[in-house]
């Protein structure tokens, strides 16, 4: 079957779309082998949604040539060098997909129809679910999160088991009863007598920012929204006489 202009045209885009996919494939696959750390979840996130276009790309082209698709058969011309080039050859002419990647397909299909079949989660079991995982989680992690339970302590539970004697944790103030027994300490030493301290307040106040009149009504919520979205001064800061950022 000879091809026309638009439908080689058609086959070279499926063509450039499988080219997108394959590249974005390899490159995802390259930062998850030889980067060390593994990529920040930004990155992994900005990848997938990057192959997720290309598939939805993929597929609309699919889709929209999917009759030339099914009609037209791939032959090879006289000149093309078989017999040097048998491997390529069989690969190009090969119309079965490959073991591995039959098999893969089989496998998501039938999940995929099972999904929408009677096999899915109805709506009570889902509600059974929820109503039996919400109390269990509540009795495992409910313990820890008391006042003495694993979260309340300064220490982890296996510095506990280790011996808190030898933790580094970077304070000058000491954890635990030893902290608690300096506070009673310096409670009794202020019952015992002494001189009492008084709050004083300083004679010349606190001085405000320059620029800032503290007489004028603040700006609104309205304004300051719209200035940190467009970046634009409010109305209020081009009168004069208040503050401009």
């Amino acid at each position: 079957m000879s091809l026309s202009q638009d439908q080689i045209r058609s086959i070279d885009h499926l063509r450039q779309r499988l080219s997108q996919l394959s590249t974005s494939i390899a490159s995802l696959r390259t930062n998850l082998e030889r980067d060390e750390p593994l990529p920040t979840w930004p990155s992994l996130q900005s990848s997938a949604a990057a192959l997720s276009f290309n598939l939805n790309q993929l597929n609309e082209t699919f889709t929209t040539h999917a009759l030339l698709l099914r009609q037209a058969h791939a032959y090879p011309l006289p000149n093309f060098p078989g017999h040097t080039q048998e491997a390529l050859l069989g690969q190009l002419l090969r119309k079965k997909m490959e073991p591995g990647v039959e098999r893969w397909v089989e496998e998501h299909t039938i999940t995929a129809a099972n999904g929408h079949s009677g096999d899915a989660i109805k709506d009570s079991e889902w509600r059974d679910l929820w109503s039996w995982a919400a109390p269990t989680s509540q009795g495992i992690v409910g313990p820890m999160l008391e006042e003495d339970g694993a979260f309340g302590d300064d220490f982890t539970i296996a510095e506990r088991k280790a011996g808190v004697e030898g933790v580094v944790t970077g304070l000058k103030r000491k954890l635990d009863g030893e902290s608690d027994s300096e506070e009673d300490d310096e409670d009794e030493n202020d019952e015992g007598g002494g001189e009492k301290m008084e709050d004083v307040m300083p004679s010349n106040g606190v001085k405000g920012e320059e620029g800032v009149d503290p007489s004028l009504p603040p700006l609104s919520l309205e304004s300051i929204l719209r200035f940190t979205t467009t970046g634009e001064r409010p109305p209020e800061l081009r009168m004069g006489g208040r503050l401009c950022l």
